[in-house]
């Protein structure tokens, strides 16, 4: 029996068996619960603590089932909230929903049959093939791009280790497709399925098998707009069996080798080693450069053509012909027609799947202003209704303090990401976004904020600084910002760095260029990005010739990296390579201590010089690698920061109290509790009068004393008696910071 064959039998047994669990977890995790409440003391306690972990492991099955429903992929850690995915999923299904749709001549149907009937036709006649023909025109300026070694690249068998790299890659829970099999089911149970599995997708990798058994499609409708109307009104989304994804994904990671040398330095998407951005990058100095332009005799104009469907619309014949010409072998261009054809679609429509059809054509599968003039407050004022539509959202209020958490730093400030990574927000864009985020982690009603107890300042700080790890959006800014110069460092001969260069520093080092007269905005952006990428620049000597002793940070050891000692007036040496005696490739000890201190002398012949002559390069120094990264320079921004407004990075004292806080094996709200509490943001009658709520501060029960955090949970007689109650008993400390 094929793949086919055996995954829909174990579908429909795991769909039943469910079921029937679903059921028994209903009525026994009730009848446990009521256990726990009604169990007492002594004999009673080992029953207790076994009934309350079934518990607990019946409501993280619960959990996680309403967690895959829901689809909220950025949750991944917090406390227990079954309510809000439960809340997540139903909203999600009623959105989903297709109540009717516009057929021919704007008739208006409602029928579920009727419904589907719209949409059959609708991309039965998109996914029709026009037939043509003659591709002669747009074939004759390639030329053939794979020379033999990339064609015998090409035609290495696949093994075994290829389809579980690729089956590894894949997004565990995504939505699976007609076999009801997300990726996680082959990645778990990989031992038992694996070996049937890799015989399949090698016989159609190697062997030039079929796919025909495992190319069911399902189409899914996800809506556009608020109230949609009309077919296009919906985005569509092929599910895909997991099989099939096996075998296109292998495929995929084999071309990845090659593709930076058959597509144009001029097309950055979906090509390893380019990104999109690079391309938004360069239209925007282009047409900064075309709307500069107010003299001349020869004037320019730029075409923006926007291809509807375009996926869709790729004729198979015309993929073949494009491979053809460009020198792939016969058996890759079966191959890559065994994907694309031998298909069959079929249409869900509120999850019911409709008749299918077979297409003739197609491939299954953010905005940015394109000019940013003197409103750059209004050009950018998009995000922040972007961020309030998910603040105020009313589904929000069921999410625990935890789960507040994660969506704040993986959803909310993660919105303004790829308009930070290309322009420099303005200062009021990012204050006011800094306020709706404040405004949602306390706690807001239509007309008024709550307390907000701790600055948002604080709160950016890392966690073993005392604050809770929130970006501040200046910083992550810069550092966005940042990864653009280091690309270019790294690629001078991209298109975006060759655009650039030519306009701005033509003449010198993108590390030395100026700001220029009339600058465009991206440039501007790019430009303060520089400042925080010099920072963290440093020199790996090789050669040394490229090096300047004076100036250039090269030393590997001492802050500031750079040479402290006065050149003297009648010093010859300028590069390092001028330190280097070339015959015998080791340093002019002589000449080193006559120019420098011994601290210094020590950095310098602690450097390995290369016997092969390596060019000297520019790294990252706050990386293993020597490599840019985000998170690096976010964190080098924040310490520029704390280091020019006079503050110190936190104690080492402090920072150890923090980490164990955070490391306590405890729930999530528990840790958030004692953070407050650490922090002096709980509602105590001390911090009520600070905030002018209460005109009285002293504790209820011992007058003597204000009510401070410390105070209420420790110093106080009747907090006491609580941890007197303990089964463990606690020592009673009589220092308030020992709190934490």
């Amino acid at each position: 029996m094929g793949v086919k064959g055996r995954m829909p039998k174990g579908a429909a047994g795991l769909e039943v068996e469910n079921k029937e669990a679903a059921e028994h977890e209903h009525h026994t995790g009730a009848t446990k619960h009521w256990g726990i409440q009604e169990s007492g003391s002594g004999s009673h306690l080992a029953c207790m603590k076994k009934a309350q972990e079934e518990v607990v492991s019946a409501m993280t099955e619960n959990d996680l089932k309403w967690c895959q429903r829901a689809k909220q992929h950025w949750l991944k850690h917090g406390d227990r909230n079954t309510h809000y995915f439960h809340m997540q999923a139903s909203q999600r299904r009623k959105t989903n929903y297709i109540k009717r749709v516009e057929a021919s001549q704007g008739r208006i149907v409602t029928e579920q049959a009727e419904i589907g009937g719209v949409f059959i036709g609708f991309f039965s006649s998109l996914f029709a093939s026009t037939h043509p023909t003659n591709f002669e025109n747009c074939l004759f300026a390639l030329g053939s791009k794979l020379d033999l070694e990339m064609q015998a690249w090409l035609m290495t068998p696949f093994n075994k280790e290829h389809i579980k790299e690729a089956i590894v890659q894949m997004n565990p829970l995504g939505s699976p497709g007609p076999d009801g099999f997300p990726a996680q089911f082959y990645q778990k149970h990989w031992e038992v399925v694996g070996e049937q599995v890799c015989n399949f997708a090698l016989k159609v990798l190697n062997q030039g098998g079929s796919l025909k058994e495992v190319n069911d499609t399902f189409i899914t409708l996800i809506p556009k707009v608020k109230n949609p109307k009309r077919v296009t009104d919906f985005r569509p989304i092929s599910l895909c069996n997991v099989v099939y994804k096996i075998v296109s994904k292998t495929i995929a990671n084999r071309l990845k080798a090659i593709l930076p040398k058959l597509i144009s330095l001029n097309q950055s998407a979906f090509v390893p080693g380019r990104l999109i951005s690079d391309n938004t990058l360069a239209a925007y100095e282009i047409l900064h450069t075309m709307n500069s332009r107010m003299k001349g005799k020869r004037g320019f104009m730029a075409m923006k053509l926007d291809m509807s469907k375009a996926d869709d619309r790729v004729e198979w014949q015309f993929v073949e012909a494009i491979m053809i010409k460009m020198g792939f072998p016969p058996q890759w261009i079966t191959l890559i027609q065994t994907c694309l054809q031998f298909v069959s679609y079929s249409i869900l429509v509120n999850g019911e799947p409709q008749e299918s059809f077979l297409p003739s054509r197609g491939l299954r599968y953010l905005g940015l202003p394109a000019l940013v003039g003197k409103e750059k407050v209004a050009s950018f004022h998009t995000l922040i209704d972007r961020t309030w539509s998910r603040v105020s959202n009313w589904k929000n209020k069921f999410l625990s303090v935890a789960g507040k958490e994660v969506l704040l730093k993986a959803v909310l400030q993660a919105i303004p990401t790829y308009a930070m990574g290309m322009f420099m927000i303005p200062i009021s864009i990012t204050s006011k976004l800094n306020q709706l985020l404040r405004k949602f982690w306390w706690g807001f009603n239509e007309d008024s904020s709550k307390i907000q107890w701790v600055n948002w300042k604080q709160l950016s700080h890392s966690k073993e600084m005392g604050g809770l790890g929130f970006r501040d959006l200046r910083s992550f800014n810069l550092a966005l910002l940042s990864k653009h110069g280091w690309r270019i460092l790294q690629n001078p001969n991209s298109l975006v760095g060759r655009i650039l260069k030519q306009k701005y520093f033509s003449k010198v080092g993108l590390l030395e260029a100026k700001v220029g007269t009339g600058p465009s905005f991206a440039w501007r952006g790019i430009h303060a990005g520089l400042s925080l990428l010099k920072e963290g620049l440093i020199w790996r000597v090789g050669n040394g010739q490229h090096v300047n002793i004076w100036s250039a940070k090269w030393l590997p050891f001492s802050p500031p990296y750079k040479i402290q000692s006065i050149r003297e007036v009648d010093c010859w040496c300028e590069k390092v390579s001028d330190l280097i005696d070339p015959q015998m490739q080791q340093w002019k000890e002589p000449l080193l201590q006559e120019l420098f201190t011994q601290q210094e002398i020590t950095d310098i012949k602690s450097i390995s010089i290369s016997m092969r002559g390596r060019e000297d390069k520019l790294v990252w120094q706050f990386t293993t690698n020597g490599l840019y990264t985000v998170k690096s320079g976010y964190h080098l921004s924040k310490v520029l920061e704390c280091a020019q407004e006079g503050e110190t990075s936190g104690k080492e004292k402090e920072k150890q109290a923090w980490k164990t806080i955070w490391k306590l094996r405890v729930t999530p709200a528990t840790k958030m509790f004692l953070w407050r509490a650490c922090n002096e943001a709980l509602p105590t009658l001390a911090n009520l009068r600070r905030r002018k709520v209460v005109e009285h501060n002293s504790c209820l029960t011992y007058k003597q004393e204000a009510e401070t955090s410390g105070h209420v949970l420790w110093g106080c007689i009747a907090a006491k008696d609580v941890w007197g109650q303990g089964v463990k008993k606690v020592q009673k400390l009589s220092v308030q910071s020992d709190l934490i």
